[in-house]
């Protein structure tokens, strides 16, 4: 999917000066951050976002010499770990559980779980469980999934990782075969507050899930860019599971493999590339 710079430029932007605060550089490097990123946004229109971002995500981790993002993302799974049980009762009270328990997963990226709310984050996903998926392959996912003998998870941000490991739990109980081999993918390094592989450790997926590094530092899975163990578990899948925008941007347009998006299309390009309205969530099979 193609970057549309009358959005994507503004979100940027915004991000890389809420990243930069993380760490405070000077004044002067973070002018300089700011003129590179706004010359790329101007030179390489008609990329991906997520090759358009990938330079100063690259930047911005070697001028600051750690994973900034670290204290968020682990206070983010923490919290979410505290929703599970709720979630979980939920999802074991409804008529569809399947439907049920991956709408959770999806709507785990709507929510900060360390944020301010009158209502609780419980609350907020509960209310946001009762939209309906405005792209529904949802009856086709489940078919794939019990007859799959090997899946690639593709995780978003960390924080839903709790609500991934869940449904992760539900498919092994419920739905996959019992010998279905699961593999569970993170990035290569600090992306942004997406999920990394001490995220999943923090959660439990790895105790049952292989977890595997794609060895780079997109925010989204570019598969011919990613590591060779990545890439591995990818072809030899039966199915991809694909969590959020920044992977979507990216998998979209793939028909190698039977990919199933699932996102909450929170921005005015992804929602008019997937003719929804902005802010609802979407389960869509790309073949």
């Amino acid at each position: 999917m193609k970057a549309d710079i009358r959005y994507c430029s503004t979100c940027m932007l915004d991000a890389l000066l809420m990243e930069m605060s993380l760490f405070q550089p000077s004044v002067e490097v973070q002018k300089q951050e700011f003129n590179k990123l706004i010359k790329d946004l101007a030179d390489k229109e008609g990329e991906t976002p997520i090759t358009i971002q990938n330079p100063y995500i690259t930047r911005l981790h070697r001028l600051a010499g750690y994973d900034f993002y670290q204290e968020m993302r682990e206070q983010d799974d923490r919290e979410m770990m505290k929703l599970t049980p709720a979630v979980k009762e939920m999802i074991d009270n409804s008529e569809d559980s399947f439907r049920t328990a991956l709408k959770f997963a999806i709507l785990g990226n709507l929510i900060d779980p360390a944020g301010q709310s009158e209502k609780s984050p419980a609350d907020v996903l509960a209310e946001a469980a009762k939209v309906p998926l405005a792209i529904d392959d949802s009856d086709r996912l489940k078919e794939r999934l019990g007859q799959a003998s090997s899946i690639l998870y593709i995780a978003d941000n960390a924080g839903e990782v709790a609500l991934d490991k869940m449904f992760i739990d539900y498919l092994k109980d419920q739905i996959l075969p019992k010998d279905c081999r699961i593999n569970f993918g993170v990035r290569g390094t600090q992306v942004h507050n997406d999920a990394r592989e001490s995220d999943t450790a923090i959660v439990g997926l790895d105790k049952i899930c292989t977890i595997i590094n794609a060895g780079t530092s997109y925010a989204g899975a570019i598969i011919e860019e990613s590591s060779e163990e990545f890439q591995k578990a990818y072809y030899d899948a039966d199915i991809i599971i694909s969590k959020g925008m920044g992977n979507y941007e990216v998998l979209e347009n793939r028909t190698d493999k039977p990919i199933a998006l699932l996102l909450v299309a929170k921005c005015v390009p992804i929602s008019e590339h997937l003719g929804v309205e902005r802010g609802m969530p979407v389960c869509k099979l790309t073949i």
